[in-house]
C-alpha cells in the first residue's frame, strides 16, 4: 500500500503541483491539486474511497464511520432541527461529545 510520501505530500501533507503541464481529465486533475478550490464543489455529497468520510453539501452535515457506526457528525446534526454543532462517539458507542446549539 503506499503512503502519503508515495502519491507526493510531505510530512506536513503538503504537496507540490506538477512542475510539467500535461492535459489530464477531471479526475486525474483533483488528485494532483494541491488544494481544492470551492468553484470545483458541487450540491450532493462527496465520499471518501472507502466511505468512511463524507460530505454533505447541502445539509451541510460532514460525517465519519467507523464501519457502519457513525463516530462524528459536525454541522447540522440529524435528527435535530435546525441545530449545528459536533456529535462524537467511540467505539461501544457512547457519547463522548455532544455541543449542539
Amino acid at each position: 500500500m503506499p503512503t502519503y510520501e508515495d502519491v507526493g505530500f510531505d510530512k506536513f501533507l503538503n504537496r507540490k503541483a506538477p512542475q510539467k503541464v500535461t492535459e489530464y481529465n477531471e479526475d486525474e486533475t483533483s488528485v494532483l491539486i494541491p488544494r481544492l478550490s470551492g468553484s470545483s464543489l458541487f450540491s450532493g455529497t462527496s465520499k471518501s474511497a472507502d466511505s468512511k468520510m463524507e460530505i454533505d453539501w447541502d445539509k451541510p452535515l460532514i460525517t465519519i464511520r467507523d464501519n457502519a457506526n457513525v463516530r462524528v457528525y459536525l454541522g447540522k446534526i440529524p435528527g435535530y432541527e435546525d441545530t449545528y454543532g459536533i456529535k462524537v462517539w467511540d467505539a461501544d458507542n457512547v457519547s463522548l461529545l455532544d455541543e449542539t446549539g
